[in-house]
């Protein structure tokens, strides 16, 4: 029993230096999974099944939410244009940023501003 609750609990501190990672270093275009596993120190697979076992995803879906929300985030609190956004959220190109944000959203980033402006305004 204590035997496998100290596994969990290592377990659980190695997801908690992931989460950390990626909440920095999410808006880089260049992080790779091999760069948290490098930063951690364990191996890529290791990672990815520890974060997919906690989070029921996988670590790119994980950092695409997050640079969709703060993207959703931007388009509605700036006048920031969809290129400049695409750059501060991590992507070298905002053409796949446009593509990623139409997956999740179900609107282009155009759109997302347009129905939020009209909703709250």
């Amino acid at each position: 029993m204590y035997e496998q609750w100290k596994y969990r609990r290592a377990e659980y501190m190695i997801f908690e230096r992931i989460l950390a990672y990626i909440h920095r270093h999410y808006r880089r275009s260049n992080l790779q999974v091999h760069d948290i596993a490098k930063d951690i120190h364990f191996s890529t697979g290791y990672l990815s099944l520890i974060f997919r076992r906690r989070m029921n995803q996988t670590l790119w879906e994980y950092i695409t939410e997050l640079r969709i929300d703060l993207a959703k985030h931007l388009l509605c609190t700036t006048s920031k244009k969809r290129d400049e956004i695409a750059y501060e959220i991590g992507y070298e190109s905002p053409e796949h940023f446009s593509r990623m944000f139409k997956r999740y959203t179900g609107l282009s980033p155009t759109e997302y501003r347009n129905h939020m402006y009209n909703v709250y305004s």
